[in-house]
Protein backbone atom coordinates (compact mmCIF):
# COMPACT_ATOMS: atom_id res chain seq x y z
CA UNK A 1 0.00 0.00 0.00
CA UNK A 2 1.15 3.46 -0.91
CA UNK A 3 -0.12 7.18 -0.64
CA UNK A 4 -1.02 9.42 -2.51
CA UNK A 5 1.42 12.70 -3.56
CA UNK A 6 0.03 14.52 -6.38
CA UNK A 7 -3.40 15.59 -8.00
CA UNK A 8 -3.77 17.08 -11.31
CA UNK A 9 -7.44 16.27 -12.97
CA UNK A 10 -7.37 12.48 -13.81
CA UNK A 11 -3.35 12.01 -13.25
CA UNK A 12 -2.35 11.05 -9.54
CA UNK A 13 1.00 10.47 -8.64
CA UNK A 14 1.60 8.23 -5.85
CA UNK A 15 3.93 6.65 -3.83
CA UNK A 16 4.33 2.95 -4.34
CA UNK A 17 7.29 0.78 -4.62
CA UNK A 18 7.39 -2.12 -6.46
CA UNK A 19 4.17 -1.04 -8.40
CA UNK A 20 4.66 -2.55 -12.10
CA UNK A 21 3.74 -0.34 -15.20
CA UNK A 22 0.31 -0.90 -16.51
CA UNK A 23 -0.34 -2.41 -13.08
CA UNK A 24 -4.30 -1.61 -12.29
CA UNK A 25 -4.29 0.28 -8.55
CA UNK A 26 -6.81 1.62 -6.26
CA UNK A 27 -7.01 5.55 -5.55
CA UNK A 28 -8.47 6.97 -2.43
CA UNK A 29 -10.84 6.31 0.12
CA UNK A 30 -13.37 5.61 -2.79
CA UNK A 31 -11.26 2.97 -4.19
CA UNK A 32 -10.84 5.18 -7.74
CA UNK A 33 -9.99 2.46 -10.91
CA UNK A 34 -6.59 3.67 -12.18
CA UNK A 35 -3.58 1.94 -14.27
CA UNK A 36 -0.11 2.75 -13.22
CA UNK A 37 1.00 4.77 -16.94
CA UNK A 38 4.71 5.78 -15.59
CA UNK A 39 6.92 5.14 -13.26
CA UNK A 40 10.03 6.84 -11.20
CA UNK A 41 11.58 5.06 -9.09
CA UNK A 42 9.44 4.61 -6.23
CA UNK A 43 7.00 7.00 -7.33
CA UNK A 44 4.21 6.42 -9.74
CA UNK A 45 1.74 8.25 -12.27
CA UNK A 46 -1.66 6.54 -11.86
CA UNK A 47 -4.76 7.59 -15.03
CA UNK A 48 -7.58 7.29 -13.19
CA UNK A 49 -10.76 6.26 -15.14
CA UNK A 50 -13.40 8.29 -12.68
CA UNK A 51 -13.46 11.96 -11.38
CA UNK A 52 -11.12 12.87 -8.74
CA UNK A 53 -12.72 15.69 -7.24
CA UNK A 54 -12.47 15.57 -3.07
CA UNK A 55 -9.44 13.39 -3.30
CA UNK A 56 -6.78 14.56 -1.30
CA UNK A 57 -2.72 13.66 -0.91
CA UNK A 58 -2.16 11.68 2.00
CA UNK A 59 -4.86 8.82 1.21
CA UNK A 60 -4.03 5.13 0.06
CA UNK A 61 -3.39 3.53 -3.20
CA UNK A 62 -3.28 -0.03 -3.32
CA UNK A 63 -1.88 -2.09 -6.17
CA UNK A 64 -4.09 -4.63 -6.88
CA UNK A 65 -1.38 -7.28 -8.71
CA UNK A 66 -2.95 -7.31 -12.04
CA UNK A 67 -3.02 -4.87 -14.94
CA UNK A 68 -6.17 -3.60 -16.25
CA UNK A 69 -8.39 -5.90 -17.70
CA UNK A 70 -11.51 -7.19 -19.07
CA UNK A 71 -13.86 -10.06 -18.42
CA UNK A 72 -14.61 -12.78 -20.99
CA UNK A 73 -17.56 -15.11 -20.92
CA UNK A 74 -20.78 -15.94 -21.18
CA UNK A 75 -23.30 -13.12 -20.61
CA UNK A 76 -21.29 -10.23 -22.58
CA UNK A 77 -23.80 -10.29 -25.21
CA UNK A 78 -26.86 -8.15 -24.23
CA UNK A 79 -25.06 -5.55 -22.13
CA UNK A 80 -24.33 -1.99 -21.65
CA UNK A 81 -20.77 -1.10 -20.31
CA UNK A 82 -18.62 1.86 -19.24
CA UNK A 83 -15.07 2.23 -20.49
CA UNK A 84 -13.55 -0.02 -18.12
CA UNK A 85 -16.94 -2.45 -18.71
CA UNK A 86 -18.25 -1.83 -15.49
CA UNK A 87 -22.51 -2.97 -16.36
CA UNK A 88 -24.33 0.08 -16.24
CA UNK A 89 -27.75 -1.17 -15.95
CA UNK A 90 -26.60 -2.45 -12.50
CA UNK A 91 -24.92 0.54 -11.58
CA UNK A 92 -28.31 2.61 -12.10
CA UNK A 93 -30.39 -0.07 -9.98
CA UNK A 94 -27.70 0.26 -7.36
CA UNK A 95 -26.69 3.70 -7.81
CA UNK A 96 -29.59 5.42 -9.69
CA UNK A 97 -28.96 7.50 -13.18
CA UNK A 98 -26.62 9.19 -11.17
CA UNK A 99 -22.97 6.92 -11.73
CA UNK A 100 -21.37 6.38 -7.56
CA UNK A 101 -17.59 6.97 -8.13
CA UNK A 102 -16.05 3.51 -6.30
CA UNK A 103 -18.60 1.03 -7.59
CA UNK A 104 -17.75 -2.39 -7.66
CA UNK A 105 -19.95 -4.36 -9.77
CA UNK A 106 -18.50 -7.80 -11.62
CA UNK A 107 -18.60 -7.50 -15.45
CA UNK A 108 -20.60 -10.54 -15.50
CA UNK A 109 -23.84 -11.76 -13.85
CA UNK A 110 -22.04 -14.21 -10.97
CA UNK A 111 -25.39 -15.54 -10.20
CA UNK A 112 -26.63 -16.78 -13.14
CA UNK A 113 -25.91 -20.27 -14.38
CA UNK A 114 -25.25 -21.59 -18.25
CA UNK A 115 -26.18 -24.70 -19.53
CA UNK A 116 -22.19 -26.14 -20.08
CA UNK A 117 -21.62 -29.05 -22.31
CA UNK A 118 -18.16 -30.52 -22.54
CA UNK A 119 -16.39 -31.53 -25.58
CA UNK A 120 -16.40 -35.25 -26.42
CA UNK A 121 -13.09 -35.26 -27.49
CA UNK A 122 -11.69 -34.52 -24.50
CA UNK A 123 -10.82 -36.71 -21.83
CA UNK A 124 -8.68 -36.54 -18.47
CA UNK A 125 -4.95 -36.88 -19.63
CA UNK A 126 -5.62 -35.34 -23.09
CA UNK A 127 -2.73 -33.06 -24.04
CA UNK A 128 -3.92 -29.56 -24.63
CA UNK A 129 -3.09 -25.94 -25.29
CA UNK A 130 -4.72 -22.40 -25.21
CA UNK A 131 -7.46 -21.66 -27.74
CA UNK A 132 -8.56 -25.31 -27.18
CA UNK A 133 -12.58 -25.57 -27.42
CA UNK A 134 -13.40 -27.06 -23.75
CA UNK A 135 -17.11 -27.48 -24.48
CA UNK A 136 -19.78 -25.38 -25.36
CA UNK A 137 -22.59 -23.10 -24.08
CA UNK A 138 -25.85 -21.63 -25.60
CA UNK A 139 -25.56 -17.83 -25.04
CA UNK A 140 -28.58 -17.06 -26.96
CA UNK A 141 -30.78 -18.56 -29.27
CA UNK A 142 -28.35 -17.96 -32.08
CA UNK A 143 -25.27 -17.79 -30.86
CA UNK A 144 -23.39 -20.55 -28.88
CA UNK A 145 -20.28 -19.24 -26.57
CA UNK A 146 -17.84 -22.05 -27.14
CA UNK A 147 -15.50 -21.80 -23.72
CA UNK A 148 -12.09 -22.09 -24.58
CA UNK A 149 -8.72 -22.43 -22.81
CA UNK A 150 -7.39 -19.22 -22.23
CA UNK A 151 -3.89 -18.82 -24.58
CA UNK A 152 -0.95 -19.01 -21.84
CA UNK A 153 -2.04 -22.26 -20.19
CA UNK A 154 -0.92 -25.50 -22.13
CA UNK A 155 -0.62 -28.68 -20.53
CA UNK A 156 -2.61 -32.19 -19.99
CA UNK A 157 -5.95 -31.99 -18.30
CA UNK A 158 -7.00 -33.24 -15.59
CA UNK A 159 -10.11 -33.22 -14.66
CA UNK A 160 -13.12 -31.77 -16.98
CA UNK A 161 -16.64 -30.97 -15.70
CA UNK A 162 -19.69 -33.27 -16.91
CA UNK A 163 -22.87 -31.15 -18.64
CA UNK A 164 -24.21 -29.16 -16.72
CA UNK A 165 -25.96 -25.94 -15.66
CA UNK A 166 -23.38 -24.13 -13.99
CA UNK A 167 -22.12 -20.02 -12.81
CA UNK A 168 -19.27 -18.03 -14.62
CA UNK A 169 -17.22 -19.15 -11.28
CA UNK A 170 -17.24 -22.52 -11.56
CA UNK A 171 -14.39 -24.60 -12.88
CA UNK A 172 -15.28 -26.42 -15.11
CA UNK A 173 -11.60 -27.69 -15.92
CA UNK A 174 -8.17 -28.47 -14.35
CA UNK A 175 -5.51 -28.56 -16.32
CA UNK A 176 -1.58 -29.57 -15.35
CA UNK A 177 1.03 -27.14 -16.65
CA UNK A 178 4.02 -28.11 -18.45
CA UNK A 179 5.72 -26.05 -15.58
CA UNK A 180 4.00 -28.89 -13.17
CA UNK A 181 1.77 -26.06 -11.99
CA UNK A 182 -1.92 -27.10 -11.89
CA UNK A 183 -4.11 -24.61 -13.78
CA UNK A 184 -8.45 -24.34 -12.86
CA UNK A 185 -10.28 -22.64 -15.65
CA UNK A 186 -13.63 -21.21 -15.15
CA UNK A 187 -16.10 -20.79 -17.67
CA UNK A 188 -15.12 -17.05 -17.65
CA UNK A 189 -11.49 -15.57 -18.06
CA UNK A 190 -9.55 -12.18 -16.75
CA UNK A 191 -7.67 -10.98 -20.48
CA UNK A 192 -5.01 -7.65 -19.89
CA UNK A 193 -6.99 -4.85 -21.95
CA UNK A 194 -3.10 -3.96 -24.00
CA UNK A 195 -1.91 -7.61 -24.84
CA UNK A 196 -3.67 -8.02 -28.11
CA UNK A 197 -5.29 -11.96 -28.06
CA UNK A 198 -3.60 -14.18 -30.20
CA UNK A 199 -4.72 -15.93 -33.45
CA UNK A 200 -4.25 -19.25 -35.42
CA UNK A 201 -4.96 -16.95 -38.69
CA UNK A 202 -6.65 -13.71 -39.55
CA UNK A 203 -9.09 -14.55 -42.80
CA UNK A 204 -9.60 -12.33 -45.61
CA UNK A 205 -12.18 -9.33 -45.28
CA UNK A 206 -14.00 -10.82 -48.90
CA UNK A 207 -17.59 -11.28 -47.72
CA UNK A 208 -20.14 -7.98 -47.79
CA UNK A 209 -21.60 -6.92 -44.61
CA UNK A 210 -25.06 -5.84 -45.44
CA UNK A 211 -26.29 -3.06 -43.02
CA UNK A 212 -29.74 -2.60 -44.39
CA UNK A 213 -29.30 0.73 -45.37
CA UNK A 214 -29.65 0.73 -48.78
CA UNK A 215 -27.71 4.28 -49.25
CA UNK A 216 -24.86 2.32 -47.32
CA UNK A 217 -24.81 -0.93 -48.94
CA UNK A 218 -24.84 0.38 -52.23
CA UNK A 219 -22.63 3.32 -52.30
CA UNK A 220 -20.45 3.13 -48.90
CA UNK A 221 -20.26 -0.69 -48.60
CA UNK A 222 -18.26 -2.69 -45.56
CA UNK A 223 -17.08 -6.11 -45.37
CA UNK A 224 -17.53 -8.36 -42.75
CA UNK A 225 -13.64 -8.00 -40.60
CA UNK A 226 -13.28 -4.80 -42.26
CA UNK A 227 -13.43 -1.55 -40.76
CA UNK A 228 -15.33 2.01 -41.72
CA UNK A 229 -15.41 5.26 -40.68
CA UNK A 230 -18.37 8.00 -40.84
CA UNK A 231 -16.65 11.73 -41.21
CA UNK A 232 -18.34 14.75 -41.62
CA UNK A 233 -18.68 18.20 -40.11
CA UNK A 234 -21.75 19.22 -37.29
CA UNK A 235 -24.92 18.17 -37.93
CA UNK A 236 -24.12 16.13 -40.81
CA UNK A 237 -25.75 12.85 -39.24
CA UNK A 238 -22.40 11.17 -38.29
CA UNK A 239 -24.34 9.50 -35.03
CA UNK A 240 -27.41 8.82 -36.74
CA UNK A 241 -25.60 6.93 -39.57
CA UNK A 242 -23.56 5.31 -37.22
CA UNK A 243 -26.17 4.05 -34.84
CA UNK A 244 -28.41 3.35 -37.48
CA UNK A 245 -26.46 1.20 -39.57
CA UNK A 246 -25.27 -0.52 -36.60
CA UNK A 247 -28.78 -0.80 -33.90
CA UNK A 248 -29.38 -4.26 -34.60
CA UNK A 249 -27.97 -7.86 -36.48
CA UNK A 250 -27.76 -7.25 -39.65
CA UNK A 251 -29.31 -9.78 -42.71
CA UNK A 252 -26.03 -11.67 -42.78
CA UNK A 253 -24.83 -11.20 -38.80
CA UNK A 254 -26.14 -12.51 -35.60
CA UNK A 255 -24.88 -9.83 -33.19
CA UNK A 256 -23.64 -6.13 -32.97
CA UNK A 257 -21.28 -4.62 -30.81
CA UNK A 258 -20.90 -1.18 -30.72
CA UNK A 259 -18.11 1.18 -29.08
CA UNK A 260 -19.35 5.25 -28.66
CA UNK A 261 -17.41 8.21 -26.09
CA UNK A 262 -19.08 11.32 -25.20
CA UNK A 263 -21.71 12.81 -27.68
CA UNK A 264 -22.01 9.43 -29.24
CA UNK A 265 -22.91 7.35 -26.76
CA UNK A 266 -25.75 9.04 -26.04
CA UNK A 267 -27.84 8.05 -28.93
CA UNK A 268 -27.31 4.27 -28.77
CA UNK A 269 -29.09 2.47 -26.75
CA UNK A 270 -32.45 4.04 -27.92
CA UNK A 271 -31.35 2.32 -31.25
CA UNK A 272 -31.00 -0.70 -30.15
CA UNK A 273 -33.74 -3.43 -29.88
CA UNK A 274 -35.52 -3.59 -26.46
CA UNK A 275 -34.87 -0.61 -25.74
CA UNK A 276 -36.89 2.10 -27.35
CA UNK A 277 -38.04 1.38 -30.51
CA UNK A 278 -37.82 -1.27 -33.21
CA UNK A 279 -35.00 -2.40 -35.09
CA UNK A 280 -34.23 -0.68 -38.44
CA UNK A 281 -34.92 -3.67 -40.65
CA UNK A 282 -36.58 -6.98 -40.92
CA UNK A 283 -37.19 -10.65 -42.14
CA UNK A 284 -39.08 -10.62 -45.75
CA UNK A 285 -42.07 -11.68 -43.52
CA UNK A 286 -42.05 -8.63 -41.60
CA UNK A 287 -40.40 -10.25 -38.10
CA UNK A 288 -37.14 -9.42 -36.56
CA UNK A 289 -35.03 -12.19 -35.34
CA UNK A 290 -35.32 -12.95 -32.22
CA UNK A 291 -32.18 -14.35 -31.79
CA UNK A 292 -30.02 -11.11 -32.33
CA UNK A 293 -28.24 -10.10 -29.34
CA UNK A 294 -26.06 -6.87 -28.67
CA UNK A 295 -22.97 -5.66 -26.85
CA UNK A 296 -22.47 -1.87 -26.28
CA UNK A 297 -19.63 -0.29 -24.36
CA UNK A 298 -20.62 3.20 -23.83
CA UNK A 299 -17.44 5.26 -22.86
CA UNK A 300 -19.78 8.01 -21.29
CA UNK A 301 -23.20 9.90 -21.97
CA UNK A 302 -24.95 7.11 -21.65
Amino acid sequence: MGDIIEINGPLVRVRLPGVLNGEQVKIGKLGLVGEVIGRDAELAMVQVYESTEGVRPGESAVALGHPLAVELGPGLLGQIYDGVQRPLTRIQALSGDHIARGLEVPSLDRERSWAFTPNADLVPGSDVKGGMVLGTVPETRTITHRVLLPPDIEGKLLEIAPAGEYPVEHVIARVSGKDGDEHTVCLYHRWPVRIPRPYAKRDHAVAPLITGQRILDTFFPLVKGGKGAVPGPFGAGKTWSSSRSRAGPTPTSSSTSAAASGQRAGGYPGDLPGTQGPPHWALADGTHPAGGQHLQHAGGGA
